[in-house]
């Protein structure tokens, strides 16, 4: 299982900006216009491990959707 999880994300300089740190971004929000902070770096991990932020539809219908990733690792987490 380990050896599953090392292999999607061995170089992890490939998670990380230019200067070796996790790359944030921040921009306005959508209904608050204030600064939310968007975590580009975690997003990005989460995805290659398969973990990455389900998708939900508001209203009538509830759908859950998991986008990319490996599907090994999703099983081993």
């Amino acid at each position: 299982m380990q050896a599953v999880l090392i292999s999607q994300i061995y170089p992890i300089e490939g998670f990380l900006d230019a200067n070796g740190k996790p790359e944030v971004i921040t921009r306005q929000g959508r209904n608050s216009k204030k600064p939310t902070k968007r975590h580009l770096s975690l997003r990005r991990f989460q995805k290659a491990l398969g973990a990455a932020p389900s998708l939900e539809s508001s209203g009538d219908r509830k759908k859950s959707q998991v986008v990319g990733g490996s599907d090994l690792c999703r099983k081993s987490l």
